[in-house]
């Protein structure tokens, strides 16, 4: 039972950069709104969601190569993952909750990208190779997302 919501802890969601990871006075953000997507998402799958990254500080942020807007530094995104599940199929799930739309596979890392921008931005992309591609559904094909 976590002290956020019924299956997440602030610490889920705490920058994990080495400055800010053994700081007790680390400052982070938490939008509400996300952890509201996670609860719904984790119900959808009925399996807990590993978060690998979600608040991150400017500088963590700038040394990850993440835009000056990125949703990390708003406490507005998470990458995720669950065990015995592939991206691919996280991905879906993913994007049957509609307050999530920022969409992203990482296949190198494992994870899925979820964030909660508006929704006239809607995107969904797939990062591979250090690059981002927008999903088309020609290449949602590809990557076993259809």
């Amino acid at each position: 039972m976590g002290n956020l919501s019924e299956h997440f802890n602030h610490q889920d969601f705490f920058c994990r950069c080495e400055a800010c990871k053994g700081s007790k006075d680390a400052e982070y953000k938490i939008h509400l709104g996300l952890v509201g997507a996670l609860e719904l998402l984790w119900v959808k799958l009925n399996r807990p969601i590993k978060i690998k990254s979600s608040y991150r500080c400017e500088a963590q942020n700038e040394k990850l190569g993440g835009g000056r807007k990125s949703f990390h530094i708003y406490g507005k995104a998470a990458h995720i993952y669950v065990d015995g599940l592939s991206p691919q199929e996280l991905f879906k799930k993913a994007s049957e909750v509609e307050e999530i739309r920022g969409l992203g596979l990482n296949l190198e890392e494992g994870t899925v990208h979820i964030d909660l921008r508006d929704e006239k931005d809607r995107q969904e992309w797939v990062k591979e190779k250090g690059k981002y591609v927008t999903l088309t559904a020609d290449r949602k094909h590809v990557y076993g997302l259809d």
